[in-house]
């Protein structure tokens, strides 16, 4: 059976949204969170948070999207915190090198920092 994926949008505060994604985030979860970062990124965020602990799951078109998103951040100006990278996350992240790029973060920085 095929877990259910999840895109919850919570806050870390005013100026800073999270996504907690949870379940597999393969190309058929795209669609949800394009759509569900889409009005988060026109709100000209302070920050966005992609909190990763819940997924089991990601492949090449989960990694070009937060890959996009990390791009959109440098050229929008806000800051991206990518957190609850473990496992074998982690080891997706080392093996294609994204550990190197990405703003991989055990915990969610000051958002004044």
């Amino acid at each position: 059976m095929v877990e259910r994926f999840t895109c919850e949008v919570t806050s870390v505060d005013e100026a800073t949204p999270r996504l907690q994604l949870a379940g597999e985030f393969d190309l058929a979860a795209v669609d949800i969170v394009e759509r569900e970062l889409a009005p988060v990124i026109s709100s000209k965020p302070a920050a966005v948070v992609i909190d990763l602990r819940g997924v089991t799951f990601m492949d090449s078109t989960a990694l070009e999207v937060l890959t996009q998103l990390n791009d959109t951040a440098q050229s929008d100006g806000f800051k991206l915190w990518i957190t609850g990278v473990g496992g074998e996350l982690d080891r997706v992240f080392r093996i294609t090198g994204l550990d190197q790029v990405l703003p991989l973060v055990e915990r969610v920085p000051d958002p004044g920092a």
